[in-house]
């Protein structure tokens, strides 16, 4: 099961006086060099056409097509029930996040005042799998990105594996030793039970950030154990009871960021906006020839 222990977080009641300005200012300031540095690396590691950055700061990876094995083999130790490792193939190039949705992004997207508490490159949470799908309309909406011919989506539980495990076979993307993952992702072990911004660890080897731990991400499929079968570009079962959630959060322990991790979570009930949910989203369109169209 999924840790479903949930955390409550204090609204600090705002100081007034020169201090705080500093600080906000500085904190700011680091923010904006972190995303910068980001930028940097991302160009580094990919050519200017396979990295995107679209009106609201946030910038996507081209994946390119290819052949993985889904889920994990029947000797990984903590696997859960239906992780029934296939062959699949992803028949098109995506374009998938960099990071994590932030705050800001989320708030402006959504039309939201931005709290003061947050930093505002902490990844949104607290999102249930409606308000994610209610982001990505939104986003395809705003006149910038509709003029830029953007739209946008959740990933496949298939598109969010294959990036996830970005070439490799182990347990997790840095190996299979949890304990030298803490470089890498944000998790109970070193979190201190609060969200860090996003991009703070190293990347997986295609550059994506946090794709173990810090918020779970939810996927656009409903729920069910994966097949035995090879398959092309799965989407899932036709409907379901429950949503799939991937990748661990920061008050997960380790086993639960492993690379086949996929838990069924209730996508509108009780529990459906908890403080260690977010996402992550596709790009469509405005990209190079093969690139994956809305569903």
């Amino acid at each position: 099961m999924i840790w479903k222990r949930l955390l409550l977080i204090d609204s600090p009641v705002l100081a007034i006086g020169v201090a705080c300005l500093v600080g906000v200012l500085a904190g700011i300031a680091e923010a904006q060099e972190l995303s910068a540095l980001r930028t940097r690396e991302a160009f580094k590691r990919h050519p200017a056409e396979e990295v995107q950055e679209n009106s609201v700061g946030m910038r996507f990876l081209r994946v390119e097509p290819g052949e993985f094995l889904m889920g994990s083999p029947p000797d990984e130790r903590h696997r859960f029930k239906g992780e029934q490792q296939h062959p699949v193939r992803i028949s098109e190039a995506y374009w998938l996040g960099m990071e994590e949705v932030t705050h800001r992004q989320f708030r402006e997207v959504m039309g939201k005042p931005l709290d003061t508490a947050p930093d505002g490159s902490l990844p949104e949470n607290g999102v249930s799998w409606y308000d994610a799908e209610e982001f990505c309309r939104k986003l395809s909406e705003l006149e910038v990105e509709r003029a830029a011919g953007r739209s946008y989506r959740l990933p496949t539980e298939a598109e969010w594996e294959y990036a996830c495990r970005a070439g490799t076979k182990t347990v997790y993307s840095w190996g299979d030793d949890p304990a030298s993952g803490e470089s890498y992702a944000w998790s109970s072990l070193n979190s201190e039970n609060e969200l860090k911004r996003v991009g703070s660890r190293k990347p997986n080897p295609w550059g994506f950030y946090d794709m173990h731990g810090s918020v779970w991400e939810w996927c656009s499929d409903w729920y069910d154990d994966l097949p035995a079968q090879e398959a092309s570009d799965p989407k899932g079962p036709v409907s379901g009871d429950y949503r799939v959630l991937r990748g661990g959060a920061f008050n997960s322990p380790m086993t639960y960021l492993r690379s086949a991790i996929r838990v069924p979570w209730d996508p509108a009930g009780p529990a459906s906006r908890g403080i260690n949910l977010g996402l992550r989203v596709v790009l469509v369109g405005n990209s190079p020839e093969g690139s994956r169209t809305e569903n």
